[in-house]
């Protein structure tokens, strides 16, 4: 937005930072919130602290403070905006996601190489995990949480690096096999090359410089998405209908946490996904005690059962 828009809107934009900022006990960090809110509705590329500050005219240490260090209540803010979301859009699905946002550096919190949706690859990045509200003309993110690996967990990190570093050799491994003469002799192993101690100490001391709270750590996506909801159900919202991809259908955990919630989903799976009726009982082994190598190793497989045609699908 221009300037002249901004001013266009000024009232009721006054009134929703009134509020989204209410749960604030201190005036000044309700007028820096609202500060806050026009730097990102005004026109211009880079919408980090010091460039959003120029353009607003004011101090950028005051601003990256109230943002980074100021004492509000960051969970009062993001129900209120929910709330008004759903309100607001009046969505027909909640939609689970992750994004990347590459980075240059090592230093921002969270930051690794890791897959990246909006890179398409692995490549060195954040990754925000979010629930949106979502109807075939609009969206909203209703909740969401910054993806820590295990590089940055402390309880995890020596644990991280040996398997980074038994993956390495793995691949020099495979490639110095495909060479007609192997140009070097691999060695050693990756449990005695990690300096476990080390690696979790710069962990520690990483997560210190970023101000990342002692109980955070690693957690899999599909956990986070199920405290989202678990904290958005505390508050009166829930899904009418919960939509993910393969990166959360295909685990097993997060389906049966969405039953247990009796949250309706529909969630992508990949195409060798097995699914049983509902009376389905294992089948025992063909010969009772050890399994022994020939007949009898290996469970009889049963008969394949009626595929599931599309219009046994009730419509929706």
């Amino acid at each position: 937005m221009t300037r002249d828009e901004l001013l266009v809107v000024r009232r009721r934009l006054e009134a929703f930072a009134a509020e989204m900022f209410a749960s604030m006990t201190r005036s000044d960090q309700r007028v820096k919130g609202e500060t806050y809110l026009r730097g990102l509705l005004l026109d211009g590329r880079r919408k980090s602290m010091q460039p959003m500050a120029q353009r607003l005219g004011v101090d950028h240490q005051g601003l990256q403070q109230f943002v980074t260090t100021s004492t509000w209540d960051t969970a009062a803010v993001r129900v209120r905006l929910a709330r008004r979301a759903v309100e607001l859009v009046g969505p027909a699905a909640w939609v689970v996601d992750d994004t990347g946002f590459p980075k240059d550096g090592v230093g921002s919190p969270g930051v690794a190489r890791q897959y990246s949706g909006t890179l398409g690859k692995v490549g060195n990045c954040q990754v925000g995990v979010s629930v949106h509200a979502v109807t075939d003309v609009a969206s909203c993110p209703l909740n969401w949480r910054l993806f820590l690996p295990e590089s940055w967990d402390v309880s995890k990190a020596g644990l991280s690096a040996v398997k980074a570093a038994k993956a390495k050799r793995r691949k020099t491994l495979k490639n110095a096999s495909r060479a007609v003469v192997p140009a070097v002799q691999v060695g050693g192993s990756a449990d005695t090359e990690v300096d476990v101690e080390a690696v979790t100490a710069a962990a520690r001391a990483r997560r210190g410089r970023c101000g990342i709270p002692e109980g955070e750590g690693h957690r899999p996506k599909w956990m986070m998405v199920v405290e989202m909801l678990d904290e958005l159900a505390e508050h009166g919202l829930r899904p009418p209908v919960l939509a993910a991809d393969a990166g959360y259908g295909d685990n097993s955990q997060f389906r049966s946490a969405l039953d247990e919630r009796n949250i309706v989903y529909s969630v992508q799976v990949k195409g060798d996904a097995l699914a049983h009726t509902v009376d389905a009982a294992p089948v025992p082994r063909a010969w009772p005690g050890p399994a022994r190598a020939g007949a009898g190793a290996h469970r009889p497989v049963p008969p394949p059962s009626t595929p599931i045609t599309r219009s046994a699908w009730p419509n929706t």
